[in-house]
């Protein structure tokens, strides 16, 4: 794990698996043209995908505004461009509150079959949505904004599939642009890959278990030799 420093900052992790997950927080606002970029080597054919957001919690969502105002109104949750629309009086019931509704959004999101990868989950009036790595694109809609909004809390990236030896690059935040997302988040979904982060931003980064990892952990250097 690194410590915030000063910039520009550079670490590499020569070994990092299937259902690894890296997490890098950066200190600073990132400015459009001063990106952090991800320099990323398979080192086995694999899989990877990058998500961005605002906060720890890397969950989109819907949260509720004001419960009076949604009655009769819609929301949609977009799972890999097939769409599922939840009518209020009809999948979910608007009524006694804020934190109420929520909790009927949540429950009728995680009864619907087209929605089995995602699961909804209530935190305080803030439908929290969670996508297993099935997802590559997640879009959220509603039908009145004064009832209840999706702000742009998380980015879900698009998997890239890696062969043995091939080479990318990912600026950092993946999605829509926002200097405020400033944690992103590497899934190593299949495979084995090595990781080289360059940030002109001071950045602590760390890994979520399960983890594998060789002796040579956040150090700065290039690519493994082996």
């Amino acid at each position: 794990m690194s410590e915030f420093s000063g910039s520009p900052q550079r670490e590499t992790y020569p070994l990092v698996s299937s259902n690894d997950t890296l997490v890098m927080v950066f200190r600073d606002h990132i400015t459009v043209g001063d990106e952090p970029t991800l320099y990323i080597k398979a080192l086995t054919n694999a899989s990877i995908r990058v998500d961005s957001s605002r906060s720890l919690d890397l969950r989109s969502g819907f949260t509720v505004l004001d419960y009076t105002a949604g009655v009769g109104d819609d929301f949609t949750v977009t799972v890999n461009g097939a769409s599922t629309i939840f009518t209020e009086g009809v999948e979910f019931d608007s009524t006694v509150s804020n934190v109420i509704t929520a909790e009927s959004m949540r429950d009728a999101i995680n009864a619907a079959g087209p929605l089995a990868a995602i699961t909804a989950e209530v935190i305080g009036t803030t439908v929290r949505l969670t996508a297993d790595a099935s997802v590559t694109s997640l879009v959220l809609a509603t039908s009145d904004a004064a009832a209840w909004d999706f702000p742009a809390l998380a980015s879900i990236g698009t998997p890239v599939p890696l062969v043995s030896s091939e080479t990318t690059t990912i600026d950092l935040p993946v999605g829509v642009f926002e200097s405020i997302k400033k944690v992103s988040v590497l899934r190593v979904l299949s495979g084995r890959v090595s990781v080289d982060l360059r940030s002109p931003v001071p950045c602590r980064s760390y890994f979520e278990q399960p983890i594998t990892l060789s002796g040579n952990t956040g150090t700065s250097g290039g690519w493994p030799t082996a």
